[in-house]
């Protein structure tokens, strides 16, 4: 099986058509099943386009698990709501065995989530551009702290912040190797928190979130810049 995360946590990739079409022909090549998750599809910029692998024919629909939720382009995280799209007998197959591990989500979710899917979609591109803003705040801010670099996301609501200019720096008594001990450094010492890069295989990169207030992104870039330039 062939996973695939466009747009992509935790970097903001989106996968362009060219690169989904030689995926999609080497799993019909190959006879691979593809695993694609889209819960980001909504949340683009700089006039990225989601293309959906599954829909790019040449026999890859019937081997492609689609992937998606309303958690993210519609902010119902708290509801719990995921769905896919799935070959007929493989779908069969999976309701069997999610029919006995999970039972089904509560009937007020599933309908909030239908309300979501169905009804009018300008909330989406009101948040979309509100996540815009934040983005070019946050890599505006990223680019001006010394030891900090990235590449701006085309999706998602996240950005994944190199610290290689930062190790071997000292903060709050502690030594940065990599970037578990600064996001320990930076959630002690200057009382922000960001995800470490290591689950992710990046080593040397954290994950900064922009889906918060503009006032709590300022704040906490302003935070991380004090505690880079003058260690407090």
């Amino acid at each position: 099986m062939i996973i695939l995360n466009s747009p992509a946590n935790p970097t903001g990739a989106v996968y362009p058509r060219r690169f989904l079409e030689a995926v999609a022909a080497l799993a019909v090549e190959n006879d691979l099943h593809v695993l694609s998750d889209e819960v980001y599809e909504k949340i683009l910029f700089d006039g990225a386009q989601h293309v959906s692998i599954a829909s790019l024919g040449g026999g890859i629909a019937e081997r492609t698990v689609t992937v998606n939720s309303v958690s993210k382009t519609h902010a119902m995280t708290g509801w719990r709501i995921g769905y896919a799209l799935l070959p007929g007998g493989l779908a069969k197959r999976v309701i069997g065995i999610q029919e006995l591990s999970t039972s089904a989500p509560c009937a007020v979710s599933q309908r909030a989530a239908l309300a979501a899917l169905t009804g009018n979609q300008s909330h989406v591109a009101a948040m979309t551009d509100s996540y815009a803003a934040r983005r070019g705040f946050l890599c505006d801010r990223v680019a001006a702290i010394p030891g900090l670099e990235a590449v701006p996301p085309k999706g998602t609501f996240y950005c994944l912040v190199s610290i290689r200019g930062l190790r071997g720096r000292v903060f709050g008594g502690s030594t940065v190797n990599n970037a578990d001990d600064f996001a320990r450094v930076a959630q002690e010492v200057a009382g922000v928190r960001v995800l470490s890069g290591v689950p992710f295989g990046a080593p040397e990169h954290i994950r900064v979130s922009f889906a918060v207030s503009s006032h709590a992104l300022e704040e906490g870039m302003a935070r991380l810049e004090r505690l880079i330039v003058n260690g407090e």
